[in-house]
């Protein structure tokens, strides 16, 4: 059986939380890498606009019969028991079976791309703390992660966790480094 709105109202369920992608990367504007819930929701494709009506018709449940609905959205969900065989839950699982699979990892454009991941226990903590904070209720609230990150440092991290291999040398020791060698052995290089 499925359970509907409706049937949440008609057993008298004290409150509802919806959960889904509806931050779209294909509609946020390149000044405003900061997507607030007052953004605009434009969407880019069928699943978006399933994504709205379903949001929408959460937050009229709550206006019109009092259903304690909130609608969490959710920016690049990823952790332990996605499904990594397609990448139909998120380009993160493509990056992360490549990586273990020791395949380069494909980044399409220049991998500039900006986006922002939430672990499953952040989210997760999220869902807990709006269903025990009444004035999520009626509300849409995003979810996202810490900091964005481009699509190529992702598909970096991804190779470097496999190996354990981290840079230890930044640009300005490594060019001390490397003028100091040149300083004292320059003349068997320059010519």
């Amino acid at each position: 059986m499925r359970l509907t709105l409706r049937h949440v109202y008609d057993f008298g369920a004290d409150r509802h939380l919806v959960g889904d992608n509806l931050i779209r990367p294909g509609a946020w504007d390149a000044l405003r890498l900061s997507v607030t819930e007052d953004h605009p929701l434009v969407p880019v494709d069928v699943n978006g606009i399933i994504l709205i009506a379903g949001e929408s018709y959460h937050l009229l449940y709550h206006d019109v019969h009092g259903i304690r609905a909130t609608s969490l959205r959710l920016t690049n969900t990823y952790g332990p028991h996605q499904l990594m065989k397609h990448g139909r839950q998120g380009f993160i699982t493509v990056f992360i079976r490549l990586a273990m699979e020791g395949k380069p990892i494909r980044v399409w454009g220049d991998g500039g791309q900006l986006r922002d991941f939430t672990y499953v226990t952040d989210a997760v903590d999220a869902f807990l703390r709006a269903a025990q904070t009444e004035k999520t209720y009626g509300q849409a609230l995003n979810v996202g992660g810490i900091e964005p990150i481009s699509l190529l440092d992702v598909a970096t991290a991804c190779q470097k966790e496999l190996t354990g291999w981290r840079p230890e040398t930044g640009l300005r020791e490594g060019l001390k480094r490397t003028m100091a060698f040149y300083g004292e052995h320059g003349e068997h290089y320059w010519e």
